[in-house]
């Protein structure tokens, strides 16, 4: 990662501008950035951890389905705050250590 690119505040940015970018791309559009920030990433970085925790059954069809839902900010029956809890702790702790997604700061006390 250069010094000047920005990585995203939370798991679901990082999911929404790879679904942004890559459909932009799609169309011809510019991929890297994505027409905001310079990002720490290209959109297949960001599929390629979702694949991975779905090959490895960490993430079920359902979870998949709701990332999607809530990526194009729709609402989905199966959402509710453990399944996405889960979710975002996955996805968190993978884009975290590749420095996608800026590290959560806790309160130490």
């Amino acid at each position: 990662m250069l010094l000047h690119e920005t990585p995203f505040e939370t798991p679901l940015a990082a999911v929404r501008w790879a679904i942004t970018v890559r459909e932009l791309g799609q169309f011809g559009g510019r991929t890297r950035g994505g027409g905001g920030a310079p990002r720490p990433c290209e959109p297949a970085d960001v599929f390629a951890v979702i694949r991975m925790l779905a090959f490895r059954n960490q993430l079920r069809p359902i979870d998949l389905e709701v990332l999607e839902a809530a990526a194009f900010g729709r609402p989905h029956p199966g959402a509710n705050a453990e399944r996405w809890d889960h979710i975002d702790r996955l996805l968190r702790f993978h884009l975290e250590r590749k420095m996608i997604v800026r590290p959560q700061v806790t309160d130490a006390a």
